[in-house]
């Protein structure tokens, strides 16, 4: 474990001297000790995952190419950890998994589509919904600020996709999107937050 840390700070360390200005830019260049420790802890957990017993290959933890990059293997934070049953997000698969062609024919698990264009008017909505192979839409909304006129702008790019088979994500306002019954919600980490502390998660739950 502590190899591990040491190696994905000297990651960060090494891509931050090939910067002349020292710019924390970039995911490898911003690698802080806490980054770095949740990289150790994944790359430890997948190596138990991929060992074996003792005389019949690696060993008790083998040792992999590079930090893994699936979410199975990293940390998470339990947010109420007493909490009997935790409610999940509904599951999803990635358009290259192997298990995606399975997956939508087989289950009600959605594949999401190749490509998913982020656009912030209704006009651009009503374009992508007519172009083949399109199968999400993002709308980000960064030109508003009342409440009531998001929503309303929510509302009919959501009515637009849903006539059109596609599943509409909105950037943000998971409020808005809760109302108007969008498909998902894209929100950053300060966002997050304010919607686990007025009870979103639960509502998106």
């Amino acid at each position: 474990l502590s190899s591990s840390i040491a190696s994905a700070l000297a990651l960060g360390h090494q891509r931050c001297e090939a910067t002349e200005d020292w710019h924390r830019e970039g995911a490898t260049r911003a690698i802080d000790p806490f980054d770095a420790c949740c990289l150790a802890k994944a790359y430890v957990t997948a190596g138990i995952g991929f060992g074996q017993g003792l005389g019949q290959g690696p060993g008790p933890v083998a040792h992999k190419q590079g930090f893994p990059s699936t979410y199975q293997h990293f940390p998470h934070i339990a947010l109420e950890p007493k909490k009997a049953e935790v409610p999940t997000f509904r599951p999803m698969k990635a358009y290259s998994s192997r298990e995606s062609k399975e997956s939508s024919s087989t289950t009600s698990i959605p594949v999401l589509g190749r490509l998913m264009p982020i656009v912030d008017t209704v006009e651009w909505v009503e374009q992508l919904i007519q172009t083949p192979g399109v199968t999400d839409i993002q709308l980000r909304i960064k030109d508003e600020t009342d409440a009531a006129k998001i929503l309303e702008r929510v509302r009919l790019c959501q009515e637009k996709c849903q006539a059109a088979n596609i599943r509409l994500w909105i950037n943000d306002y998971w409020e808005a999107g809760v109302q108007a019954g969008c498909f998902g919600v894209h929100v950053g980490q300060e966002d997050l937050l304010k919607c686990y502390e007025n009870g979103g998660l639960d509502t998106l739950q």
